[in-house]
């Protein structure tokens, strides 16, 4: 099971707060489930479940003319992905006839979720004749949300594999065919006016306000709206397994989160950190709750077998590379 759509929101105003927001609620799944080989198979057994989706959110504004001394309140401006999606592949009880183990060439059960989310908020570019002074205090938010579950499961099973068991799980791909991994991307602008600018990324956390600076700078807010981690998860449970070759049970994360907040001036050219003292207040930041687990366990049955001709790797790994 692949899912690879594109999702795009843009929001484009002058004078009105505006938000640019795409919220995608999705689960795509590979499942072998309740079925019997009644007789064994040389050939290979695959399970693979990836997420390829890209969302991209822009929230912009437009030069806004006003008469010189004119006092006026800027818009709000929010660019925001909301990203529910579980990535799931799974086999759960299979075996042969009569109560006997599946007999099969190999088995790989993978998982990779590699969605991209850009949040870009563009500063409100002001015209010459109006004094910095005299403009209202504008937000400009760029928020990626990320909930779910990353699931390779080989449960409530009976094999024997006369070659390789792979169960892996992960966020980046590497091959000649494919370059992917899991990239959330926050950028917001702050003008030359006070006001507030924020680049966050929010991983396996909900918030449960109306994601206004207010809330997101809310500790509280986070603890009422959170949801349990977002797991990257292999894993072999409850399953009776011989296979000749090797046996390997691996998580990945290699996710790439960066969140970013750029001070610009009147044309729209970028400040350098020394001339960004008018802003009210600006926040770069990402916060995670993300699990890497990799484990093979048969401890609610007794008399369970899990054997190996070759070698056997049962690894858990997190190298995201987080910036803000």
């Amino acid at each position: 099971a692949r899912h690879e759509a594109s999702y795009r929101a843009n929001a484009h105003a002058a004078y009105n707060n505006h938000v640019a927001q795409s919220g995608p609620t999705a689960t795509t799944e590979a499942q072998l489930l309740d079925s019997l080989l009644t007789a064994p198979a040389s050939g290979a057994i695959s399970v693979k479940a990836e997420e390829l989706g890209s969302f991209r959110a822009i929230s912009s504004g437009d030069p806004i003319e006003r008469p010189l001394f004119a006092a006026t309140d800027q818009p709000d401006a929010i660019a925001r992905n909301l990203i529910d999606q579980s990535v799931v592949a799974r086999v759960d009880n299979f075996g042969g006839a009569n109560g006997s183990a599946a007999g099969v060439g190999s088995l790989t059960l993978s998982t990779l979720q590699a969605v991209q989310a850009v949040a870009i908020n563009d500063a409100t570019r002001y015209s010459s004749n109006v004094r910095a002074s005299d403009l209202g205090q504008p937000e400009t938010i760029a928020l990626n949300q990320l909930t779910g579950v990353i699931a390779a499961d080989l449960v409530n099973s009976s094999l024997n594999v006369t070659g390789d068991v792979q169960v892996e799980t992960a966020t980046r791909v590497d091959t000649d065919d494919m370059q992917r991994r899991l990239d959330l991307d926050a950028r917001s602008e702050f003008g030359p006016t006070p006001g507030r600018a924020i680049a966050l990324n929010v991983v396996g956390w909900t918030i449960s306000g109306s994601l206004f600076s207010d809330d997101l700078l809310d500790y509280d807010e986070f603890q009422s709206g959170m949801s349990t981690s977002l797991v990257a998860r292999a894993q072999v449970d409850e399953t009776a397994l011989q296979a000749d070759g090797d046996l390997s049970v691996t998580a990945d994360n290699e996710a790439r989160i960066n969140a970013t907040t750029t001070s610009i001036g009147r044309e729209g050219e970028i400040l350098p950190a020394i001339s960004a003292a008018t802003a009210g207040l600006t926040l770069a930041s990402n916060r995670l709750r993300m699990d890497t687990l990799a484990t093979i366990d048969g401890t609610d049955t007794a008399g369970l077998a899990v054997n190996a001709g070759g070698n056997v790797t049962v690894r858990a790994g997190n190298s995201a590379a987080v910036n803000a």
